[in-house]
């Protein structure tokens, strides 16, 4: 882990993005959804300056634990969608189609900015059980790579996708 200015030491977190269809159609509103009772460390523990690598289940080629994008976590929200009128936005709104026993509870918005695809870089961790959804990194999850100097040179060197 690396320090910024502030001398707050700055923390790398994973989360799952499905097969990335949902990721995707959502990245132009710079959040992601999870829902808050699977979530409750990574909510409490998270800071704004935090990096968030998103990671699918699986890679079309059969790759697990191959990373596609990173971005610095801003904040996150309660979803507020009443019958009447919602103060968030939709799924429909997001692009996000539903998929069962995923994303059709989520209550959780997270806020990221700086968002960069990194898919060609073939960066992997390995993430333990297929029901872990999110975490915090450590070098050792890490395949080839450390995680603190691959963001700095992420951070650096490549264009954002959505600012």
């Amino acid at each position: 882990m690396e320090n910024n200015t502030n001398q707050r030491t700055i923390e790398h977190w994973f989360m799952r993005i499905g097969d990335g269809e949902n990721f995707n159609n959502s990245s132009s509103f710079k959040l992601w959804g999870c829902k808050k009772r699977t979530s409750k460390t990574f909510l409490n523990e998270i800071k704004k300056g935090d990096i968030i690598w998103f990671v699918p289940n699986q890679d079309t080629s059969g790759v697990k634990g191959k990373i596609y994008y990173c971005a610095i976590y801003e904040n996150h929200i309660e979803r507020v969608l009443g019958p009447l009128i919602a103060l968030t936005e939709t799924n429909e709104e997001l692009g996000w189609r539903e998929v069962p026993n995923w994303n059709s509870d989520w209550n959780i918005q997270i806020y990221y900015s700086k968002l960069f695809k990194i898919e060609s870089l073939n960066l992997q961790i390995n993430i333990h059980g297929r029901q872990t959804s999110k975490g915090k990194i450590n070098d050792d999850m890490c395949i080839n790579f450390n995680i603190g100097n691959e963001w700095n040179n992420i951070n650096k060197y490549c264009k954002i996708q959505v600012n």
